[in-house]
């Protein structure tokens, strides 16, 4: 007869397996339900944007109860907004127009402030698709922004000459309405939203004064949806965490009694099995007697330890399928000193692309801002982000002078504009507005310049000589 450790053991393993059994059933009757195709010569995408919709909502639920998922969104938008980014233009009436705009408290709360960004960008990841709506509102109040949830957009229209050039965008919703306090569903509305990109429209019903911009990751070819990031990593997340919660139960049990109990009157064993049942409802340990003819021995559990480290090979799938390392999923024995200031260089390369990714959809939703208040040349309206990685500005000022001067050469010789040098120099400083540091410095009178850069330069020598002493 086998022990209760060995059909503990069974018990879960089967009980594992007819759960992973059903699930997939589950998950291949709702994709057969949606209209999942195989890949073949005629259809070069297999998902269909049902089935889409379903991946972003498992991405949205395995983002809020997932640690491992949570987590690796965040990381990432931390590494990715975690320094300040800023917006430049070299056209005063342009700056302001810009300033208004960004910090209009109902535009930070939708995309310009810190914990939207943060927010946005995770959202990006677990849901694949941003559809941000730029609205050109009347008289002096700043030009608006609202985020779409993707799953109102059912359509995204293309040209029927271009299957590449976006159109519009149908988007079907229910509004909920409150009546003499009472919330409830109003009527379920459809509308048209002409994309950004996009100029004369005019066979379809668009909202006049608002333009979509569609920010999405792996869209395959003549996709009109993205995919969710952590799509191939979510499955491992679910069976890592699976292995805990086994690996806790396991544990548990082992805390817990585990009496072989042999005798010749049924009575008295089960007299004991129950004393020994009231015992387990009190604490670990404690004491049982035996009476007459019962033998009370403990069953052994020699080599039925089970180390919660056996399951790292699912963790790092995990990893594989974020692109996040261990040490950054929350386990800091996997890192070390170097960890502070330095990356991975993948993992470096995956967070600046985000980065570059979220430049240029910043630019263009401040370029469309600029338009709807007549500003004609946009071209000048930069965003920047700052390096993934603080380095020392020791080191960055250290390089920044050398390559001014050659290691000693005059800084004319080799920069003639003394406003570029010094901004150079102020970089590397990590100083937070750069422009008006050189309004203050400089103003309208450029004539100083020169002897003012001298200034610095010579602080900087300073500040160089004392920390090679």
């Amino acid at each position: 007869m086998k022990n209760p450790i060995e059909l503990y053991r069974e018990y879960k393993a089967l009980k594992s397996t007819v759960g992973m059994l059903r699930e997939n059933l589950d998950q291949l009757s709702a994709m057969q339900e949606m209209g999942y195709q195989r890949l073949s010569a005629h259809d070069s995408e297999g998902l269909t944007e049902d089935t889409i919709r379903l991946l972003m909502r498992t991405g949205y639920y395995m983002w809020i109860w997932n640690p491992l998922i949570n987590r690796a969104a965040n990381v990432q938008a931390s590494y990715v907004f975690g320094r300040e980014m800023q917006f430049t233009s070299e056209n005063d009436r342009t700056r302001n127009i810009l300033n208004e705009f960004w910090n209009d408290r109902h535009n930070q709360s939708q995309l310009t402030g810190l914990p939207a960004l943060v927010l946005r960008d995770e959202e990006l990841e677990f849901q694949g698709n941003l559809f941000v709506a730029t609205i050109n509102t009347p008289g002096t109040r700043p030009p608006q922004i609202r985020i779409i949830p993707p799953e109102q957009i059912t359509d995204i229209i293309t040209d029927p000459d271009d299957a590449g050039r976006v159109v519009a965008y149908k988007r079907i919703y229910t509004p909920i309405v409150y009546r003499n306090g009472q919330r409830s569903a109003g009527k379920t509305e459809t509308k048209y939203y002409q994309d950004w990109a996009y100029d004369g429209i005019d066979a379809l019903p668009v909202e006049r004064g608002i333009l979509v911009y569609h920010m999405h990751i792996n869209k395959a070819k003549n996709a009109k949806f993205g995919i969710p990031g952590f799509t191939s990593a979510i499955n491992w997340a679910k069976a890592y965490k699976n292995f805990l919660e086994d690996w806790a139960s396991f544990v548990e049990s082992l805390t817990t009694f585990a009496w072989k109990i042999k005798g010749k009157d049924a009575t008295k064993v089960k007299s004991m099995a129950s004393k020994l049942n009231e015992l387990r409802s009190q604490v670990a340990g404690g004491a049982a007697g035996a009476y007459g003819d019962g033998d009370l021995d403990p069953i052994k559990i020699g080599g039925a330890a089970l180390n919660s480290e056996q399951g790292r090979a699912l963790l790092l799938m995990v990893c594989a399928g974020t692109g996040i390392s261990e040490h950054l999923l929350g386990d800091p024995s996997k890192s070390n000193l170097a960890t502070a200031t330095s990356l991975e260089r993948p993992t470096e390369l995956k967070f600046t692309l985000r980065q570059n990714i979220w430049k240029s959809a910043l630019e263009n939703i401040l370029k469309i801002v600029a338009q709807y208040r007549g500003v004609k040349n946009v071209d000048d309206i930069d965003v920047n982000f700052p390096p993934i990685l603080e380095h020392k500005t020791k080191d960055l000022v250290d390089a920044t002078v050398n390559a001014i001067t050659l290691g000693g050469r005059p800084a004319s010789d080799i920069i003639p504009d003394p406003i570029y040098r010094t901004e150079m120099i102020l970089k590397s400083l990590g100083i937070d507005d750069v422009e008006k540091a050189l309004d203050i410095l400089y103003g309208d009178n450029r004539s100083v310049a020169d002897e003012r850069l001298k200034k610095i330069e010579e602080a900087i020598s300073k500040y160089k000589a004392k920390n090679n002493a």
